[in-house]
């Protein structure tokens, strides 16, 4: 499978004013860490994968509230690994992934069906950016992961309501 990206009208211009918002309190920032690390162990663990060695106590590299750019939905797929193959690139893959979260360019995610990969949610400056974060993670450049990338904002006629 190719790696896609599905481009729509002109997303690039998205208003950021919802990532300028400095007012995230301490305890909300604490209970979004908890979350992220309970949700990348479970979604890792439930298809299998464990990372040992791995603190779940890091400090974000970046304050992302602060990016500005599109949205950018990518819908990553695994192909299916042999256990030595898990062994060697899942200990490099997942901090990978958890550095890509730290650094406010992977800001949710979420798991696909089973064994099959997960969706996540980046911030970047262009779906390019995207594309170049992804291609540079040890799965992709083993060949045992593929994604699409889609453009996604906000929706746009609801303005009509106002």
């Amino acid at each position: 499978m190719k790696n896609r990206i599905i481009s729509e009208g002109c997303l690039d211009e998205l208003n950021c004013a919802e990532n300028q918002d400095a007012s995230l309190d301490e305890d909300r920032r604490s209970l979004m860490k908890k979350a992220f690390n309970l949700g990348i162990a479970g979604a890792f663990a439930s298809v299998g994968f464990s990372f040992p060695g791995i603190s779940a106590h890091a400090e974000p590299l970046v304050d992302s509230r602060n990016r500005c750019g599109v949205k950018v939905m990518a819908v990553v797929t695994f192909r299916p690994m042999t256990a030595e193959q898990q062994e060697q690139y899942m200990p490099k893959q997942v901090p990978g992934m958890l550095q890509l979260y730290l650094q406010g360019e992977v800001e949710q995610f979420w798991q696909r069906d089973q064994r099959q990969g997960v969706f996540l949610l980046m911030n970047v400056a262009s779906v390019e950016e995207a594309g170049t974060l992804l291609n540079a993670l040890p799965l992709q450049q083993a060949g045992l992961m593929s994604y699409e990338l889609m453009p996604v904002g906000p929706l746009m006629p609801l303005g009509m309501l106002i």
